[in-house]
């Protein structure tokens, strides 16, 4: 079994109990009133301050006036410092809300949890799995299980449920997860931007990508976007929508270019429409049906099918459309697949049906041997977006990304559907 592989934020974390001072020394323009406020001492201070210039390439501080003021670069790093704490600190109101009845009060989270244990919280959540955390970490199982039972105990709460089968997040530990991705790519997107501001595009932007948007639109955003930025870097995510959406609420992934309704998206996202999708069923050239008029639903079921994964949004459509003709989906005599290599020489080569978008029609598709047929699929015009995090602060790279996807859609589509879909 090829166990599936995760992108995971939080690699040049920084301290977190540094990135606490470093806002208070902003905010009051002394490190000495800092550090008597986080209770520790100036010497501690300077030398915490002094390991995060050096991590972040440069001055975060200058004396003016008197006081300690940021740098341009300091700017950057506050910004996405303040934003990450505001996170942890809604985790720790989040295990106030949710200790246990033991009476003991739980520890500050902001002071007691380090980027090892939020990265391993991330990870356990995503992989289900304290052993395919550990390989994804680059951590063994023991040290992983420490890290999370430690923070368990200092906060008195349980973050996961522990079966032979597997580990399930508990209702806690998937609130905690989120936010603590989330915190990760802000402190993150700190490092990001510094390399930017010394012209240094070097960032890794994680895409989890629908099929239709794998099959033309990323590929021309994702080349252009190198043409500018020849060090940038990638990693697509492909899986059914519900996990794609799951990993960019974790902060696996960046943004989720996929099928958009509203119905269907979780708290805490808001997405753009970029274009209109038609689905299609369609067969081989010599199929019976053909260039048939007037196919009737009834019709359809006579053949084997190829159908999508289960969870994918093209999968949906095929359930709806068939549950409103008061029929079941195909039970036996079923491929399911997503990949149109597999899916192009099936059709080819039997009398097996499929569902595919236009832009597979058009470009993965030889007209020669595979077509549309002449029925019109309930609900298969569907939306396609750009999904991300509720609030979402992108990095230049990112940005520049977000442009150059939108172009993508205009050479693609002549007239492309956009909308706001909030």
């Amino acid at each position: 079994m090829v166990m599936r592989s995760y992108n995971f934020p939080g690699v040049y974390v920084p301290n977190i109990r540094h990135a606490d001072l470093c806002v208070s020394v902003a905010e009051l323009g002394s490190l000495t009133a800092a550090a008597e406020r986080k209770n520790i001492s100036q010497p501690a201070a300077s030398q915490a301050i002094a390991g995060l210039e050096v991590q972040f390439g440069g001055q975060i501080f200058e004396r003016t006036n008197g006081k300690l003021s940021l740098t341009p670069r300091g700017e950057v790093v506050h910004l996405r410092f303040v934003r990450g704490l505001k996170l942890l600190a809604l985790c720790d109101e989040a295990f106030r809300s949710h200790r246990s009845g033991n009476g003991k009060e739980p520890a500050n989270f902001l002071r007691c949890a380090t980027s090892a244990n939020l990265r391993a919280i991330v990870a356990v959540t995503l992989t289900g799995s304290f052993s395919a955390a550990a390989i994804a970490l680059g951590r063994s199982e023991p040290a992983v299980n420490k890290s999370i039972h430690k923070l368990e105990a200092l906060m008195g709460v349980q973050l996961f449920d522990r079966h032979p089968g597997g580990t399930v997040a508990t209702y806690l530990g998937r609130i905690v997860a989120r936010l603590s991705g989330r915190a990760l790519k802000e402190f993150c997107g700190a490092l990001d931007e510094v390399l930017e501001l010394d012209g240094r595009f070097e960032g890794t932007i994680a895409i989890g990508a629908s099929p239709v948007a794998r099959s033309r639109i990323l590929p021309n955003a994702i080349m252009d976007l190198l043409r500018r930025h020849p060090r940038a870097n990638f990693t697509v995510r492909d899986g059914s929508q519900s996990d794609l959406i799951w990993e960019l609420q974790l902060g696996s992934v960046d943004i989720v270019v996929g099928a958009v309704e509203k119905t269907d998206l979780g708290a805490g996202l808001d997405y753009r429409v970029l274009f209109a999708d038609q689905l299609s069923v369609v067969a081989g050239a010599m199929h019976p049906l053909s260039g048939k008029k007037d196919i009737e639903a009834s019709e359809l079921l006579g053949f084997p099918w190829i159908l999508p994964p289960k969870g994918t949004a093209t999968r949906e459509v095929m359930e709806r459309a068939w549950l409103g003709a008061g029929m079941s989906m195909p039970a036996f005599g079923t491929i399911e697949t997503d990949s149109m290599e597999l899916i192009r020489a099936v059709l080819m080569a039997s009398n097996c049906l499929t569902v595919l978008s236009e832009p597979h029609l058009s470009r993965e598709t030889d007209p020669n041997w595979v077509r549309r047929l002449n029925f019109e699929l309930a609900g298969g015009r569907r939306k396609i977006g750009l999904i991300t995090r509720a609030g979402w602060r992108p990095t230049r790279l990112q940005g520049d990304f977000v442009k150059v996807l939108n172009d993508a859609v205009e050479w693609t589509f002549s007239e492309p559907e956009v909308a706001d879909g909030r």
